[in-house]
């Protein structure tokens, strides 16, 4: 059972780093010296793929909330980090890349298919 708390900690300590790495990187314009690295590309997917790992990994530490405490604040944590990566993405989409609000989700998935081709 303790594997369910692993992986919230590992999915939350591995968005931290990123987050912490591409912080870094767009404050001392290392993004900028190295334009042929598609940036935007690789934070989109980041930002798309995290919140799905992180409603994996906090709904399987759902089904033992009532075990212990530290489950239930794994939880919470892993929700509410969704909810903002989410946002994130939702929030860049609309803004570089003009998706509409109404087929919002369509053309995220759309987006998402073309910047992987």
């Amino acid at each position: 059972m303790w594997y369910q708390n692993s992986a919230v900690t590992s999915i939350s300590m591995f968005g931290f780093w990123f987050s912490l790495f591409m912080l870094v990187f767009y404050i001392f314009h290392v993004v900028e010296c190295f334009y042929k690295i598609p940036w935007l590309k690789i934070e989109m997917i980041f930002d798309v793929c995290w919140p799905i790992l992180y409603l994996l990994s906090a709904s399987s530490a759902a089904a033992y909330t009532g075990l212990h405490l530290s489950y239930m604040i794994s939880l919470l944590f892993g929700f509410a980090a969704m909810f903002a990566y989410g946002y994130t993405t939702w929030r860049n989409c609309t803004r570089k890349y003009s998706c509409s609000s109404t087929n919002n989700y369509i053309n995220s998935i759309i987006l998402i298919y073309t910047l992987i081709k």
